[in-house]
């Protein structure tokens, strides 16, 4: 699973397997003052929508990843 937003094409953008699945219009993109997290929204200061099960192998990135850089890691066979 992976995900784009791209702020030059205004769009999200999930890959499953490496494969295009969807496309839609992000909501706001708030600059953050505060730590990276996974797993979990914010709302009013506190945590919020908090995922009950596990998270492995998340990476972040700061730039917009095209559809042929997504795929590149499983066409080359890695997970």
């Amino acid at each position: 699973m992976a995900g784009v937003r791209d702020a030059a094409t205004n769009e999200i953008r999930p890959y499953v397997d490496g494969v295009l699945a969807a496309t839609a219009l992000p909501g706001r993109a708030d600059v953050s003052t505060g730590p990276f997290a996974v797993g979990r929204a914010e709302w009013g200061g506190g945590s919020i929508d908090v995922w009950k099960g596990s998270v492995d192998g998340a990476h972040a990135f700061d730039e917009a990843f095209s559809s042929e850089e997504v795929a590149a890691p499983r066409a080359a066979g890695k997970p």
